[in-house]
């Protein structure tokens, strides 16, 4: 089973989450509830930690990152600012959290259609020069929640397999 913060920060260093001491999500499981002593955890990205983005811009690339970032000290307020995607190599960016169980399904609670149309525009602004784009979607995480329309055409999917 991946964790996203571990995830993440292991795709843009090319590091394993164990040297990066970043094993679980960031700020960690709080709870005692594991038979198992849990490792320190570092509880953010170090900004001496080389990057994808990094990589990409030292080359010349322009470089973005849109959508759940998760690799800062807190996810947002200033105390997370430090840790940004503008700190680890990204020209343009922003972040996004998952959702709350409150939210309203119907208005993108995930930011998925905010993060593909931003993309795309981007490609789009930058289809003449080289370019770096990494998305990190929320709607893998929960609380599983969607627009009804999305529900409805995945129940209506003749190739759906049910049990």
């Amino acid at each position: 089973m991946q964790i996203c913060s571990p995830a993440r920060a292991s795709l843009m260093t090319g590091k394993y989450p164990a040297r990066l001491n970043i094993t679980d999500f960031i700020p960690g499981n709080r709870a005692n509830i594991f038979p198992l002593s849990q490792p320190v955890m570092q509880g953010y990205l170090p900004l001496k930690e080389f990057t994808l983005g990094n990589l990409f811009k030292e080359a010349g690339y322009k470089t973005a990152f849109f959508g759940k970032w998760h690799l800062s000290k807190e996810k947002f307020g200033p105390v997370s600012l430090e840790h940004y995607p503008d700190k680890q190599g990204f020209d343009e960016y922003f972040v996004i959290d998952k959702p709350d169980i409150q939210s309203n399904p119907e208005m993108d609670p995930h930011w998925t259609d905010l993060i593909g149309n931003t993309s795309v525009d981007f490609i789009q602004d930058n289809r003449q020069t080289p370019f770096f784009l990494m998305m990190s979607f929320s709607a893998i995480h929960d609380p599983l929640i969607e627009r009804a329309d999305s529900i409805r055409m995945w129940r209506e999917n003749p190739y759906r397999h049910t049990q």
